[in-house]
Parts: C-alpha cells; sequence; structure tokens
C-alpha cells in the first residue's frame, strides 16, 4: 500500500465534503464547500516510492451552498448532488463531439434544510436522502418527484442506505436511533407501488452488569454533541450485513482491592457470563466492577436487524463514515485462537495481558463468545473515525490497515474505486489523502464468471464459531475487472449518444475545460503510517 494527502488545490482550501468514485470509468468526484463539484481522474505512479495523485479533469457548477453529498448511480450515467437549503439536483452524462459532459439533468424539491447524506437504490430507480428538517425521503429518480416521505425521526437525519438487494433500506439520526426500513408493496389501480414502513427503531440494548445477575439497557449511539455533520452508514455489496458508525459502548470491566485489574491469575477461571460478554473472574482477588465508554461501530446481520451482532475495536475519537469495497475476495482460510489474535494485534508478552487488553478495548461482541462472520468469501470494508481510517476485511476482527495522523481536521467521507485498489478519504481541513493497493495486497479477487458460485442468498449472515479468523497477504489481478470495465464504459457511451436529441432542454453546467485549479506550495503534514 502506498499513499498520503495530495497536495493540490482541492476546492479552494475550503472542506472538501463528500467523494464518489464513478462505478464504470472510476473517475473521483469531488464536493466541498466552495459550492462546486469537481471530478478527477487517478493517477498511479511507476516508481514504487511515489505516492498516487489525481488530475483534474472538470468542473460542475451549479449549486448555490456548500455540498454535503454526492453519489454515482449504479449504471453511472447520473450523478446525485446534495446540498445545503435543500438543494438536490442529478445530474446527467453526455457524450458529445467534444466528449463527456455532465449537465444538470433536474432539481429535485422538497427538503426544507440542508441535505446531509444520500444513496441510490441497486437499480438505480430510486433515491434515498437525509435532511437536516428530521426527514429523510424516497424519490422516483425518473419521474423527478418524491416517491415517500419518512419523518419519524425527531433530530438530523445524517445518514441513509439502501439494502442492494431492496427489502430494507436505513436511516440513522442524531436524535441516537437508526430506523430499518422493510418495503411492503401496496397496489393502486393494480399496479404495484414500493412502501418502505418502518420495522425496527434501534436505540438501546440490554447488555449484562458483571455485579449483578441482571442486565442494563444503554444507548448504542452518540447524540447530538458528536463534532461532525455526518454518521455515513453502509450495506455490504451482498446485503448480508449492515455497518453503523457512531456508536458507543459501555464496557464493563474489574479491578482489585488496590485498583488494578484482575484479569488473570493460576486460580482465575473464564467464565461465559452471557452469549456477548466474557468476565474473567479472580479467585485470589477482591474485585469491584467499573465502567468506560469506548467509540465503536456496530455490525447488524441481515437474519435479525433489531440488535447489533458484532461490535468492531473502539477508536479513541467517534466514527463517522463506513464503507465497502464493491468487490469479493477469495477466503484465506488461516486460523487462529483468540488470545493469539489478541497478542498479534496489541503484542502482549503474557495471556494475562491479553485478557486484560481484551476487557480494556473491548475488542468486539463477537470476541466475547469468540464468534465471527461465516461468509463464502471475503468482503473488505473501511472504518474513518475523526481522525483515523481502519481497514477490515470479514475473516477477523483485526485491522489489516491502519492509518492516522493525515489530516488536521475531521474526514468527512471515503470511497473506494469500482477496482478497489483506490481508496480516498476527504476532511474538512480542504485535502483528500489517496491510498493505493496493489495486486498482491487485499487479496486474491473473485472472477465475475465464479461470484454466482460463491455468492451466497439473503440467508447469508453472521453465524457463531469456536475460533477467530486471521488476515494475511494474497494475490490478486484486476486485469480482467479493468477489460470488463472499459468494454461497460463503452456500451454506455454508445447508449447514450442514442439519447443525445433528448438532451436539448438540458441546462448546462460550467465547461469541463475550465481552467484547472493550480497547485498551492505544499505544507509539510504528517506521513501516514500503515500497520498490516
Amino acid at each position: 500500500m502506498r499513499g498520503g494527502t495530495v497536495q493540490i488545490n482541492w476546492h479552494d482550501s475550503k472542506p472538501v465534503l463528500a467523494c464518489d468514485f464513478h462505478p464504470i470509468s472510476a473517475l473521483l468526484a469531488t464536493a466541498g464547500a466552495d459550492y462546486d463539484i469537481k471530478i478527477w481522474a487517478t493517477v498511479s505512479s511507476s516508481d514504487q516510492k511515489k505516492a498516487p495523485g489525481v488530475a483534474y479533469q472538470s468542473n460542475l457548477s451549479y449549486h448555490s451552498s456548500a455540498v454535503n453529498a454526492l453519489r454515482f448511480s449504479p449504471s453511472g450515467d447520473q450523478l446525485a448532488s446534495g446540498a445545503d437549503g435543500g438543494e438536490l439536483i442529478l445530474w446527467k452524462l453526455n457524450v458529445t463531439d467534444a466528449g463527456e459532459v455532465w449537465k444538470v439533468h433536474k432539481s429535485l424539491v422538497f427538503h426544507r434544510k440542508d441535505v446531509l447524506d444520500l444513496q441510490w437504490s441497486a437499480d438505480g430507480a430510486y433515491l434515498i436522502t437525509g435532511s437536516v428538517d428530521n426527514s429523510c425521503i424516497i424519490w422516483d429518480a425518473n419521474k423527478g418527484s418524491v416517491h415517500q416521505i419518512l419523518d419519524a425521526h425527531f433530530h438530523y437525519v445524517q445518514g441513509v442506505a439502501w439494502d442492494p438487494l431492496g427489502k430494507y433500506a436505513a436511516s440513522f439520526s442524531s436524535d441516537r436511533t437508526c430506523r430499518i426500513y422493510v418495503n411492503k408493496p401496496s397496489k393502486a389501480k393494480g399496479v404495484e407501488r414500493s412502501n418502505y414502513v418502518c420495522q425496527h427503531v434501534i436505540s438501546k440494548a440490554e447488555l449484562p452488569v458483571p455485579d449483578e445477575s441482571k442486565s442494563a439497557r444503554s444507548h448504542l449511539f452518540l447524540d447530538e454533541t458528536l463534532p461532525s455533520f455526518f454518521r455515513r452508514l453502509a450495506w455490504s455489496p451482498d446485503g448480508s450485513f449492515l455497518l453503523v458508525p457512531a456508536g458507543i459502548q459501555i464496557l464493563h470491566s474489574l479491578y482489585n482491592s488496590v485498583g488494578l485489574r484482575a484479569c488473570y491469575t493460576s486460580t482465575t477461571e473464564v467464565k461465559q457470563i452471557s452469549c456477548h460478554t466474557l468476565f474473567i473472574i479472580s479467585g485470589t482477588h477482591k474485585s469491584t466492577p467499573t465502567s468506560e465508554l469506548v467509540n465503536t461501530a456496530y455490525v447488524f446481520s441481515r437474519k435479525d436487524v433489531s440488535r447489533p451482532a458484532l461490535m468492531l475495536p473502539g477508536a479513541s475519537k467517534p466514527v463517522v463514515a463506513v464503507r465497502f469495497c464493491p468487490m469479493k475476495f477469495k477466503l484465506l482460510g488461516t486460523t487462529t485462537c483468540m488470545i493469539h489474535l489478541c497478542c498479534s494485534l496489541f503484542g502482549p508478552k503474557s495471556p494475562s495481558t491479553a485478557f486484560e487488553l481484551i476487557l480494556s478495548h473491548s475488542l468486539s461482541l463477537s470476541l466475547w463468545s469468540a464468534s465471527a462472520f461465516n461468509l463464502p468469501y471475503r468482503l473488505i470494508f473501511a472504518v474513518a473515525t475523526l481522525n483515523s481510517l481502519y481497514i477490515y476485511d470479514t475473516e477477523s476482527i483485526q485491522p489489516i490497515v491502519i492509518v492516522a495522523g493525515v489530516h488536521y481536521a475531521a474526514i468527512t467521507d471515503i470511497a473506494w474505486s469500482p477496482s478497489g485498489n483506490f481508496l480516498v478519504l476527504s476532511s474538512q481541513d480542504g485535502y483528500c489523502t489517496l491510498l493505493e493497493f496493489e495486486n498482491q495486497e487485499l487479496g486474491a479477487l473473485i472472477p465475475i464468471s465464479e461470484e454466482k458460485q460463491v455468492t451466497g442468498d439473503e440467508n447469508t449472515s453472521l453465524v457463531v464459531e469456536e475460533s477467530m479468523v486471521d488476515v494475511s497477504s494474497g494475490s490478486a489481478s484486476v486485469d480482467s475487472r479493468k477489460e470488463k470495465e472499459e468494454n461497460l464504459l463503452k456500451e454506455k457511451k454508445e447508449n447514450l449518444l442514442k439519447e443525445k436529441d433528448e438532451s436539448g432542454d438540458v441546462k448546462q453546467a460550467s465547461p469541463s475545460t475550465a481552467a484547472a485549479p493550480q497547485a498551492k506550495p505544499a505544507k509539510r503534514r504528517i506521513t501516514p503510517m500503515a500497520i498490516d
């Protein structure tokens, strides 16, 4: 892996609030507080010591306020962008003799206040948005009209996500609730119409207390004091689970009478108190319970979206965004026990230290019962806190990459390229960090021809295992993927040329030939740190 903060004038030195990759061409779009959207091409250097960069392509000017969210449609022919004041614009890709041009296609008007997040449905027919007006709206993208309003939240809606299988939608608010909606189609005049109904309101969970037999209900998510405008949640590409940021966990642990953690002695017995938590009971020390708050991200299984199935390792800062790599990878097939996993992650010198670290860091709800993901392939996802980035895979709870110290202000969004070899993070400091993974770093890709054979159905989910799964480097080749992307892009251009006559009344954005932003003198920044 190589990369770093790209030292260019991204958005006139103003905060970069959102980013996304085109699903076919892999062009990068960024949105900022300068009211504009910019399109970039990623540049990979042949020099192994040189970090990847970007090349300016075009500028989209239409918004009259800061652009907080943008996402390309699954087919790549449209781009949705949401801004302050409730502005929501659909851009359409037009192919002309001069090249590709993004033009304003529709202006969707209904939100009364800032749009903070948005997401396309898997078929590109619908769009869901979340706003400061406490509502989320499902839009008919073809008609440009409101399809359904979901207004049960009591505070800002800062994140929305759409199940790729089309059954669920999710919204996340600073009212400390995540709402799960299920599609229950209704018929009107013989026509079936999708209708999303709230099925679960996730706010609190019952967790056992070490010194009592009864359990206590505690909040799962941070309140409105979270210092970020965004809580960007995401479904996995196969729809098997939902990953939710901004989590907080009350971690209970035991201390002896002199204030030291009673974790492991010759007479210590490890007892499983519940399916979620292990407590270390010492036979030689008198212990008293204490508690502390830990930042985390929760994983919800598709089989039961009413409560968390996993809790990812806690970080020093709140988690604000999560994003999945769109590719599937072959299983590595290596295993290790829970104690060895902790030793490899934190480097303790004895089992007692490992047990202590399990308690003090609260690695995972699944770690307490030694459960793990059970998928016929590996999925890789990124978790961004306010100041750092963690990359995980579904074969282990241990992060496979940790990047920290690359930005001076809060991270706002993250995005993967369609082939999974680039990852970008945007920040309020006005810069973006670009990471590039070489062919053999993340693992062996599953060829498109084999995906149907290994992809599970809707019931693929999280199950309890008796061992943890370790992660190591594998080999991969993205040539077949890139060839497929080029063929799809060529086909899309041909289709767009046929529609050229129908787009005569579309409003023109600022020309793509606008002058490229001038690079400013680079400031000395902290070198990114990656830990395998």
